[in-house]
């Protein structure tokens, strides 16, 4: 269970293939699966009456609005804080850790395929977020048909 960061309230049995926000959670361990159950539990452990529109407009308002700007401005920050690290990267190269697992692990021919495909890019050294290590890195940017920058997958 994450506490803190921009992934709080995120479960996970990972070797189970099963995970999720608090909601998953309260119906994987109290409702036997059931999310609509799990919900209705959950507003009663809250005292949440989903009748009573007045207790629930108390909880949205201007905190919901504000919180729907700054995940707009977050997913922002997020895209250019990806297109940086794609641009800080290196194109694939033989000989490089990132080319040779493709072409070696992986059997890809790039011979075959005619080029290295400009989307793929290595980062020697790159932090992986939650130990703080730095491992070496295949960066795959995903760009929209405009060739705008949409996420940055790592391997």
């Amino acid at each position: 269970m994450h506490l803190t960061g921009n992934k709080a309230g995120v479960w996970g049995a990972w070797a189970a293939g099963k995970g999720g926000d608090a909601l998953d959670l309260i119906a994987a361990v109290k409702c036997g699966g059931n999310k609509s159950e799990a919900i209705r539990w959950a507003l009663n452990w809250l005292r949440i009456d989903p009748q009573n529109r007045a207790q629930l407009d108390g909880l949205r308002g201007p905190k919901q609005i504000r919180a729907n700007s700054t995940k707009e401005s977050t997913r922002e920050q997020k895209r250019d804080a990806a297109f940086r690290l794609w641009l800080a990267a290196s194109p694939l190269r033989p000989g490089d850790e990132a080319y040779d697992y493709l072409a070696h692990a992986r059997g890809i021919d790039f011979g075959v395929l005619g080029r290295v495909p400009s989307a793929l890019r290595f980062f020697s050294r790159l932090t992986e977020p939650e130990t703080g290590q730095r491992f070496p890195a295949l960066l795959a940017g995903v760009f929209d048909r405009r060739g705008r920058l949409l996420t940055v997958h790592r391997t």
